[in-house]
C-alpha cells in the first residue's frame, strides 16, 4: 500500500513539474502586439519589355516598377503610422510569411519549408538562438541582402550536416549563401516543420509572392499601446486580425494555474494522509 502510494507521489510530482514547465514556457512569450494582413499580389507589369508600344509622353519611370512595390508602400506607411507610437511601442517591425515554399540546396536535395521574410529590429521582437554562423546585419534587414538563415532540422535536411555555413540554396529562382543556422522552434499555428529567413527588402524588387504580412510591435508596459496600436492598424490597413500576445498568454495560463491548485490540494492530502497514517 505504501510503495502504491509513493508511486503516486511521484506520478503527480511529475505531472507538477510538466505544468511548471508549460506555465514558465508561456510566460516567457513576450507581450508583442501583431496585425496580421493578406499580402498584396506582386506587380505583374514590372521591369522588361512590354509588347505595348512606349508613349514618350509617359512617366518614364512607370514602366520600371518593382514587382512587390506595395509591400513597400505598406513599410512606408507604417513608418508614418509609427510616429504616433513616441512612448508607447518600445520598436515595431513588418515581417513577411509564405507557406510551402521549395529550398534547393547545391547538395541536390529538396525541402519545403516557411519562408519568414525578415524586417528591421525583427530580432529584438522575436529573439533567435544562433548554432553557428551569424545572424543579419541591421544594415542587411535595412537593404536586403543574399544571405540566409536556416533552422537546423532544414539545414540536416538540405545538406545532411548541421552546419553548412557558406553552402547555397535557391528559393524561386533567387540564390543566398546560408549565413547561420537557429535552433529548430516550430511556433503554434506553424503549418510547416521547417523554417528559413530572409531579409524582407530582399524582396523589394523580386516576383515573390508572400502569403501574409505581419506588423509586430512591443509596447510600452501599462503605456495603453494596445487601444492605439488596434486603431492605428485598422487605419493603416483594414481587415486584419489582431493578436494580443499577452492577452493569450494570461488566457494560457489559466487552466494550469487551476490544474497547479488541484494536483497541489490532491498531492497536500496524501502526504497529510501518509504522515497521520
Amino acid at each position: 500500500m505504501k510503495k502504491h502510494r509513493n508511486w503516486t507521489l511521484a506520478a503527480l510530482a511529475v505531472c507538477i513539474g510538466i505544468l511548471v514547465w508549460s506555465a514558465v514556457e508561456i510566460h516567457a512569450v513576450k507581450s508583442n502586439l501583431q496585425y496580421l494582413i493578406p499580402a498584396p499580389a506582386i506587380e505583374t507589369q514590372s521591369t522588361g519589355q512590354s509588347s505595348v508600344p512606349e508613349d514618350p509622353t509617359a512617366d518614364s519611370q512607370s514602366a520600371d516598377v518593382l514587382p512587390n512595390a506595395e509591400v513597400l508602400a505598406l513599410w512606408e506607411a507604417l513608418q508614418t503610422t509609427a510616429e504616433d507610437w513616441d512612448g508607447i511601442v518600445e520598436s515595431y517591425t513588418l515581417s513577411g510569411i509564405a507557406e510551402g515554399i521549395t529550398l534547393s540546396s547545391d547538395a541536390d536535395e529538396t525541402q519545403q519549408a516557411r519562408l519568414n521574410a525578415l524586417g528591421e529590429d525583427a530580432f529584438a521582437l522575436a529573439p533567435a538562438y544562433l548554432l553557428v554562423g551569424r545572424l543579419f546585419y541591421p544594415e542587411e534587414l535595412a537593404v536586403g541582402s543574399d544571405g540566409i538563415l536556416l533552422d537546423e532540422d532544414l539545414a540536416l535536411a538540405l545538406f545532411h550536416i548541421t552546419e553548412p555555413v557558406g553552402r547555397t540554396v535557391t528559393v524561386a529562382d533567387m540564390e543566398f549563401t546560408v549565413i547561420g543556422i537557429l535552433r529548430h522552434q516550430k511556433r503554434v499555428g506553424d503549418s510547416e516543420d521547417y523554417a528559413a529567413y530572409i531579409p524582407l527588402a530582399t524582396l523589394w524588387d523580386q516576383p515573390f509572392q508572400l502569403d501574409a504580412l505581419q506588423v509586430t510591435a512591443m509596447p510600452v508596459s501599462h503605456a495603453g499601446a494596445s487601444a492605439t496600436f488596434a486603431a492605428d492598424m485598422e487605419g493603416w490597413q483594414a481587415g486584419g486580425t489582431l493578436i494580443d500576445l499577452h492577452k493569450e498568454g494570461m488566457g494560457a495560463l489559466l487552466p494550469l494555474r487551476v490544474l497547479l491548485f488541484l494536483i497541489g490540494s490532491v498531492v497536500f492530502f496524501a502526504l497529510l494522509h501518509d504522515w497521520i497514517g
